[in-house]
Formats: structure tokens, sequence, C-alpha cells
């Protein structure tokens, strides 16, 4: 059955390794609603196409050599911020699973984390749930496992000084998502509808030039502004 354009995801890899990158490529194009359109084996060569590449997904991995997968997700996320554009969804891909690495993926703006022994259907399932993970995001969770690996409080003055120049009904969108409260929640306790809701956290999210709403928890974590 021939792929329908409208309905598939076009997908990037970058990965160092050519027999890695070759495999995931194949697992990919073999889906019917996803179609690899972008490859690459280093930062560098990212950088070089990314500003004239229409994608939606990104996949990198952790593993580059000179700057590592986390940084490459920091950079994209500045590059489109910086002209005012919404950059695209990345996961970032890693051998095996580590704390502190899923914090740094959080904290670079990637949308997912997932590891190469979970299997091909972790990786096909995060690309397809790439647009959604926002939305079923679990607060209470990210603050457990912050909580649980003593995760240090920065206290970021730039970002709470950007707080405080949120339009009002952001903010109170903002504080309900503090308190753990989920889309339908907030819209309830708001009078809004939950379309308004996330029009308003894309607001949010841009204000702050962050990618994921993990990135904004965990900002908000930092400067103790978690209510749960």
């Amino acid at each position: 059955m021939a792929k329908s354009p409208a309905n598939i995801l076009r997908v990037g890899i970058c990965n160092p390794n050519s027999s890695i990158r070759f495999g995931k490529s194949m697992l990919i194009n073999s889906q019917q609603d996803m179609q690899v359109v972008f490859e690459a084996s280093s930062s560098d060569e990212v950088l070089a196409a990314i500003e004239n590449l229409t994608l939606d997904v990104l996949i990198i991995d952790h593993r580059l050599s000179g700057n590592d997968g986390t940084w490459l997700v920091r950079t994209i996320n500045k590059e489109f911020f910086d002209r005012e554009e919404w950059p695209p969804t990345m996961i970032v891909t890693a051998p095996f699973f580590a704390v502190d690495l899923d914090i740094a993926v959080m904290r670079a703006g990637a949308a997912d984390f997932v590891v190469e022994e979970s299997g091909a259907e972790q990786l096909l399932a995060a690309i397809r749930n790439s647009s959604l993970v926002d939305q079923s995001l679990d607060i209470s969770a990210l603050n457990q496992l912050f909580e649980g690996v003593a995760l240090a409080k920065s206290n970021d003055a730039q970002f709470n000084l950007a707080i405080e120049t949120l339009e009002p009904n952001a903010l109170s969108v903002l504080e309900a998502f503090a308190s753990g409260h989920d889309d339908k929640q907030i819209a309830e306790s708001l009078s809004f509808s939950v379309i308004r809701v996330r029009q308003l956290f894309r607001r949010i999210l841009i204000h702050f030039a962050f990618a994921t709403r993990a990135q904004l928890a965990l900002a908000l974590y930092d400067s103790q502004r978690l209510n749960l």
C-alpha cells in the first residue's frame, strides 16, 4: 500500500554508527505512517542542514562525537527560538538508561528518551506519540523523580523574572500546572476550553523558549515553584 504524504511523519536520524542508522531507517520506512527524510552522522551535518529541513521528528543518538546528543538538542532549540520558529520534536536515544541522562534530556528540551535495548516498538511508539507527550505529562511523577535523586535547585533569576512578564491567563495556567493539574482540570478550574488551555501552554513555552512541558516542569522545580 502506498503511503499518503498528508499523513506521514517526516523523520530525521542522527547517529554516528552507519549500521544502526541503516537499521533504524529500514524500521521506520517499513511503517505506513512515517518516512525517513534525512540522515546524518554528526551534529555538524545536522546543523548545516536543519534550517532547510522540514521534519516532524528528529532522532538523535546521545553518543555523537565531539558534542553529545543533548548539546545538539539544546543548540537546535535555541536556533529555532532565536528566529521565532517552533523546533522539530526531538527524541534522544542511548544504549542504556541513566537517571542523570534522562534529566539532561528533559533539560535540553527533547520530547522523549528511548533506550535501545527496549526494542523497536518503543522507538516507533515514541515517534507516533511525539506530538502528544506534553498532553499526557504526569507532573507529580516528574516531581517524585526530581526529589528521588535529590536534584539540586538552581533558582534561576532569569526564569523567575520571565514569569513576572507572563500575560494573566497564561500565568493562571502555569500556576495550575505547577500544582499538578492536567489540561482538563485546568480548563474546568479556569472556565476555559481544553483547546484554549493548550494554546496558552504553547504561548508559555514560547515565552520561556522551552520546547516541552517537561522542560518547563524542571525549571519550575529548580525555582521551587512546584506546589505538589
